[in-house]
């Protein structure tokens, strides 16, 4: 590093999702780097994931600029991970890409069109803001115990829940119309 005495992280052990343009890295220092050009694939539930055998090592996930999709089930079993970082070129986050993820802070891409089912749940945030180019998101994410504020752009059309998982939920912020937001069955 120029900027401090610190070397850079050696890569640990690195691979290139099949059938796609897409690679990761898993640096020594728990870092995962996902990237590329175009989407991740998406893996079945029972697969347990691809990273399975690294859960306990990725402590941070990087995904750059390029990709454009997160796979379903891709990042399942990293929960151990404590941050996360999606470049603005992510337009959709598939099913369960990131269920189960107890993170303190979300910030979400600025292009994201399509969020998932069960992403973000059993987090600890306390405020969401989602952003405005989002337009459908899945029953289940952002469940959460903990969650008292989510902003709501009127981008989105589709917003699927499950019985509860707003349960503290005080203050919900809509920019769009009474109209829209009552289609919207939040």
């Amino acid at each position: 590093c120029i900027y401090c005495d610190k070397a850079e992280p050696d890569v640990a052990t690195e691979g290139v999702f099949e059938g796609t343009n897409t690679y990761w890295k898993l640096y020594t220092d728990g870092e995962l780097e996902i990237g590329g050009e175009g989407a991740t694939p998406d893996f079945d539930e029972k697969d347990n994931s691809y990273f399975y055998q690294y859960n306990k090592a990725v402590t941070s996930i990087v995904v750059y600029n390029g990709v454009t999709r997160i796979g379903d089930n891709l990042c399942r079993v990293l929960k151990e991970a404590e941050s996360i970082s999606i470049s603005s070129t992510v337009t959709e986050i598939g099913d369960h890409a990131f269920d189960g993820w107890e993170l303190d802070s979300l910030t979400l891409p600025l292009r994201l069109e399509r969020l998932g089912e069960e992403n973000f749940t059993s987090n600890k945030l306390f405020f969401l803001e989602l952003p405005n180019t989002l337009k459908y998101v899945g029953a289940g994410c952002f469940e959460s115990t903990q969650l008292i504020t989510l902003r709501v752009p009127s981008s989105i059309t589709t917003f699927n829940t499950v019985k509860g998982q707003f349960s503290n939920l005080e203050n919900l912020a809509y920019t769009g119309s009474e109209e829209q937001f009552m289609r919207l069955e939040l």
